[in-house]
């Protein structure tokens, strides 16, 4: 689950609330196995009408509902909306990653090609 904030009108006052209101509640719903926040410092072009990425994830949908519905997830939904209701999208997705890198390479060293 993806929530993408847009600029707040206030920030500070999107700040505090986010902290004390919906963080305490959203990190613990059951379920999480991992959290990524971002601030968006701007688009390829300048600036963005965006603010701020939260993903959650979870091992699948049946989990990501379960963390929705438990007390944690409808109070951090609740707090949420009541704050920041009209500058969030929510995005429900499925992740796939895969390693990059020397880490994570079975290539050759010597294929530096680009595609």
């Amino acid at each position: 689950m993806t929530l993408l904030f847009r600029k707040p009108e206030e920030p500070e006052y999107f700040e505090e609330q986010w902290t004390r209101l919906f963080l305490p509640f959203a990190e613990q719903m059951p379920g999480v196995e991992r959290v990524t926040v971002s601030h968006v410092i701007g688009e390829p072009d300048g600036t963005s009408d965006y603010y701020r990425m939260h993903e959650f994830c979870f091992a699948d949908r049946q989990a990501l509902d379960r963390a929705l519905t438990s007390k944690k997830g409808v109070r951090a939904g609740n707090a949420l909306m009541a704050f920041a209701g009209e500058i969030t999208t929510i995005l429900i997705s499925e992740v796939f990653e895969e390693a990059r890198g020397e880490a994570g390479s079975t290539a050759d060293a010597s294929d530096s090609g680009s595609d």
